[in-house]
């Protein structure tokens, strides 16, 4: 059964063997549950795993990240994960990336069709990308966040928050929480049209 809109942390991964969430991802997409929504309890690829979060020391963490950032401009990153995300927005009417950091320049270069884009939209928090794909988003920046500021001059809105703290701010999930309510109300309008034509 299709889900009507589905919720999914999209990060970078500290080890790039494990896609658990950590503590904190968890906590936040946790708050994000509501009547008719699916939160997706794992991280980018979105495969099955059993294997737990480890904490990964910092330095090493944002290595680990930066790899990834550079492996996601190679034809073969495209190839690999591209339908792995199709096969997780078929899932569902409509999907919400929560995407952290380089999360955002992960989606990007999957370069998706136009079809895929409509179904999907982008909470991006601290986003380090090269540039954001042509769907539905809003782009969150803290205000102590020289990192995202390097990509992004401008976001959509202003946090007090740095690159490793967003999940922690109050006022990030208030955004996120609102971000969604529009989209579950713009979907569900949408669909209450489509059943009146159909009558």
């Amino acid at each position: 059964m299709k889900h009507s809109l589905q919720i999914a942390m999209l990060n970078g991964r500290s080890k790039p063997d494990c896609w658990a969430l950590s503590p904190a991802q968890h906590a936040f997409l946790m708050q994000l549950s509501g009547q008719g929504r699916h939160l997706v309890l794992n991280n980018f690829p979105y495969l099955p795993s059993d294997k737990p979060y480890q904490p990964v020391p910092l330095l090493r963490a944002s290595l680990a990240n930066a790899r990834e950032y550079l492996n996601a401009r190679t034809p073969w990153f495209r190839r690999h994960y591209r339908p792995l995300i199709q096969e997780l927005l078929a899932q569902a009417e409509h999907t919400v990336f929560v995407a952290g950091s380089c999360g955002l320049e992960l989606l990007s270069s999957l370069q998706l069709p136009a079809a895929d884009l409509q179904k999907l939209s982008v909470f991006a928090y601290g986003p380090v990308a090269r540039t954001k794909p042509a769907c539905h988003s809003l782009l969150v920046q803290g205000r102590a966040d020289w990192i995202s500021r390097r990509w992004f001059a401008e976001a959509d809105l202003l946090v007090d928050a740095d690159h490793l703290n967003y999940l922690q701010q109050a006022e990030v999930l208030q955004h996120c929480r609102q971000f969604i309510e529009q989209i579950s109300v713009r979907n569900f309008s949408g669909y209450r049209h489509e059943q009146h034509r159909a009558a």
